[in-house]
């Protein structure tokens, strides 16, 4: 919806989104199976997940400069501009870590997740309170 408007359009038909942002005039759509970009106001969408894990969605999306950076289940992935495919830019961070929250501030950014594992003591069992 535009602005002070109280009507919506649809623009991304067919697909579950479960997050959007917009960086650089520029609108994604985090999916559960892919990442969408559309540089058009929705009109037209690309597939912008080649570089990703092919199974793992997107947490969410922030930008640094002309570098875009996305979390991911396994950790923070980075383009530099849009021609390039995504690659790892996790390190420093522990291994198999879900990137769910990424924050910028001052010159830095701010990330937050969850290993992807049973710490010591926890269960998978339905009985174990």
């Amino acid at each position: 919806s535009p602005t002070g408007k109280k009507e919506w359009t649809k623009v991304l038909d067919k697909s579950s989104v479960h997050n959007i942002n917009a960086e650089n005039n520029t609108i994604f759509a985090m999916t559960y199976n892919k990442l969408l970009s559309s540089s058009n106001d929705g009109q037209t969408w690309q597939n912008i997940q080649k570089g990703l894990p092919a199974q793992l969605y997107t947490f969410n999306i922030i930008s640094n400069g002309n570098t875009i950076f996305v979390g991911q289940w396994d950790g923070v992935y980075r383009r530099d501009n849009p021609a390039e495919t995504w690659k790892p830019s996790s390190n420093g961070l522990p291994p198999k870590l879900a990137i769910t929250n990424m924050k910028s501030y001052k010159d830095a950014i701010v990330v937050t997740g969850n290993e992807r594992k049973l710490k010591k003591g926890m269960s998978t069992r339905k009985d174990a309170f």
